[in-house]
């Protein structure tokens, strides 16, 4: 299935720019989410210093490169595949949704945090950071389900089977 480019806008109706990005989350939510909208929550690791956002993509995929690993790796000591960390067994979709580009309460997620720091969020200029968020999005509300444009339950889509190669291989 062909999803819409994250990076070309898309004319809106009411003029200005919409942006299509992306929202990963269980199938077993997806019933919920289409009912209420993509709700803001609170994220567990301290990523947003304890405000409720919906968390949105520009990336089409959960698959991380060799050098996002290897980063990884080096603040971590863990070996991980996908920069989403669901238990893999899991069944995930992966939704498009739209949000007109102009919407104050969707931001950059690592601009944002340079703005709004605190001790025990991540440091936004770490070699870390500067390697997996400049794709990440922080939305401040609720996203109601008409902005949500696709639903893809297609796994093969956005995390393919792992495949060794020396593009995303980590030494151990």
């Amino acid at each position: 299935m062909d999803l819409p480019n994250p990076n070309r806008r898309h004319l809106s109706i009411g003029g200005g720019v919409n942006m299509i990005l992306y929202h990963f989350t269980l199938a077993e939510r997806t019933e919920q989410i289409l009912r209420d909208g993509l709700l803001p929550a609170v994220d567990s690791n301290n990523m947003v210093g304890g405000a409720e956002v919906v968390w949105l993509t520009e990336r089409t995929d959960l698959i991380i490169s060799a050098s996002e690993r290897a980063v990884i790796y080096e603040r971590s000591g863990k070996h991980i595949t996908k920069w989403l960390s669901y238990p893999s067994e899991k069944p995930m979709v992966r939704m498009a949704v739209r949000i007109p580009g102009h919407n104050r309460r969707l931001v950059r997620y690592r601009p944002w945090l340079r703005m709004h720091w605190r001790h025990g969020m991540p440091d936004p200029d770490t070699r870390f950071m500067k390697y997996t968020p400049d794709t990440h999005w922080i939305y401040f509300g609720e996203i109601p389900p008409s902005a949500i444009t696709e639903v893809d339950t297609d796994r093969s889509d956005f995390s393919a089977p792992e495949m060794l190669t020396e593009d995303m291989a980590v030494a151990s």
